[in-house]
C-alpha cells in the first residue's frame, strides 16, 4: 500500500517539474548570489558591472550589498517581495543633509502578468514614489542567449522634493534564475553580455 503510494506521488511531481506555470511561480527572478557579477552592455557605449557582494548590516538592518559599477545598492528579499534602500542626500550650506531614506517594495513576487504594486517614503519636505506593474510573459533572444518565461516589468519612480518633480520610467526584462537581462530607461538600454 505504502509502495502504491510512493509511486503516486512520485508521478505526480515528476509531472508538476514540467509544469512551466509552476515553474515560474517557484523560478527566481531576482537571484542574490554572493560573488556573482553581471556585464551590460549599455547603448552608451559603456558597460555596466553590477555586483552581488554579500550580507551586510546597514541602518541597522540585514541587507545585501550590491554594486552598479560601484555605487553601492542594497536588497532585503523575502518571500514575497524585494525591497529596495533608497536614500537621497543633499548638500545644505556645507554639510549633507539625507532628505529621505528607507525601503521601497522593488518587486512583488511571483511575477503575474497585470500584477501591480506601489510603495512610498514621505518625509517633510521630501517624498519618493515607486510604482511597480508586471507586463507581460515571453521568449526574449539577446546576444547572451535565448530565454523563455522572460517578465517584462515597468517600475516608476516619482520623487518630489519641495516643489520640484522628477520622474523616470524603467522596464526590466527578468528571466528565471538569472534576473536582469535587459533595462530600458530614458531612451537607453542595458543589454546583458556575460555572467562571472
Amino acid at each position: 500500500m505504502n509502495f502504491k503510494k510512493l509511486i503516486f506521488f512520485f508521478i505526480l511531481f515528476s509531472f508538476c517539474q514540467k509544469d512551466t506555470l509552476l515553474n515560474r511561480a517557484t523560478g527566481d527572478y531576482f537571484p542574490l548570489e554572493k560573488g556573482k557579477a553581471y556585464y551590460y552592455y549599455s547603448s552608451l557605449e559603456d558597460t555596466i558591472i553590477f555586483k552581488f557582494i554579500g550580507d551586510t548590516f546597514f541602518f541597522g538592518t540585514s541587507m545585501f550589498y550590491c554594486e552598479s559599477n560601484f555605487e553601492p545598492i542594497f536588497f532585503i528579499k523575502e518571500k514575497f517581495r524585494l525591497q529596495k534602500f533608497v536614500c537621497r542626500e543633499s548638500l545644505v550650506f556645507g554639510e549633507i543633509e539625507t532628505l529621505y531614506k528607507g525601503l521601497v517594495t522593488f518587486l512583488s513576487f511571483p511575477l503575474v502578468e497585470g500584477e501591480e504594486w506601489q510603495d512610498s517614503i514621505i518625509q517633510d519636505t521630501a517624498k519618493f514614489y515607486l510604482t511597480g506593474k508586471v507586463l507581460k510573459r515571453d521568449t526574449l533572444r539577446i546576444p547572451y542567449g535565448s530565454f523563455a518565461d522572460v517578465y517584462s516589468v515597468m517600475i516608476k519612480e516619482k520623487e518630489i522634493i519641495g516643489k520640484n518633480c522628477d520622474s523616470l520610467i524603467y522596464l526590466y526584462y527578468l528571466a528565471p534564475e538569472v534576473g536582469i537581462i535587459k533595462k530600458e530607461y530614458d531612451n537607453q538600454s542595458e543589454v546583458l553580455c556575460r555572467i562571472e
